[in-house]
C-alpha cells in the first residue's frame, strides 16, 4: 500500500471551507482546469452528511483539462466525521482508493489535511502514480488556499 499526507492552513472557519469542500462542485473547484470530476445531476446537491455510507454513491470520469477521461472512481463514503470523511473507494488505476480529509480549527482559521492510501491494479507501479497523485493533490491545496487565503504569519 502508497501513501502520502498533505495538509494546509487556511484563514476561513471550518464551517466556510466545510461547506464548499463537501461537494463535487467544490471538489471540482479544487482541481479545474486540468482535472474534472463528473457526477450525475441528482448529485449536484449531495451533501456529504446526507450521502448513503457504505455503498457506490456513483461513478465519477475523472476527466483530463475537462474532456479526456483518465480514470474513474466508485465513489464510496464510509465514514462522515463533523468536518471530514473517509472514501474508500475502487478506481480503474487503484483497487484500493482511500482518502480522508479533515477540516479542523486552527489558531488563525481552520486546517485541512489530507490522507491517501492507494494499491494499485497492476502490481509495481504505485512508484509511478505516487508522483502524480501528490502533485494533484498538492495542486488541490494550493487552490484551497487561494480560494480560502491564508493565515497572518
Amino acid at each position: 500500500m502508497f501513501q502520502f499526507q498533505i495538509q494546509s492552513d487556511l484563514s476561513e472557519s471550518p464551517d466556510v471551507v466545510w461547506n464548499s469542500v463537501k461537494t463535487m462542485k467544490g471538489v471540482n473547484r479544487e482541481i479545474l482546469p486540468f482535472l474534472r470530476m463528473t457526477y450525475p445531476k441528482e448529485a449536484e446537491n449531495l451533501s456529504l452528511e446526507n450521502a448513503p455510507l457504505d455503498r457506490t454513491l456513483f461513478r465519477s470520469w475523472i476527466l483530463l483539462f475537462g474532456i479526456l477521461p483518465v480514470d474513474y472512481d466508485d465513489i464510496k463514503i464510509v465514514e462522515i466525521y463533523s468536518h471530514g470523511f473517509l472514501e474508500s473507494s475502487e478506481m480503474l488505476s487503484n483497487k484500493i482508493w482511500r482518502h480522508k480529509r479533515v477540516v479542523s480549527k486552527s489558531q488563525n482559521g481552520s486546517l485541512v489535511r489530507d490522507e491517501l492510501e492507494f494499491v494499485p491494479r497492476i502490481s509495481g507501479i504505485g512508484f509511478l502514480f505516487t508522483p502524480i497523485y501528490k502533485l494533484v493533490f498538492a495542486y488541490r491545496h494550493y487552490r484551497l488556499r487561494k480560494i480560502f487565503g491564508e493565515p497572518k504569519k
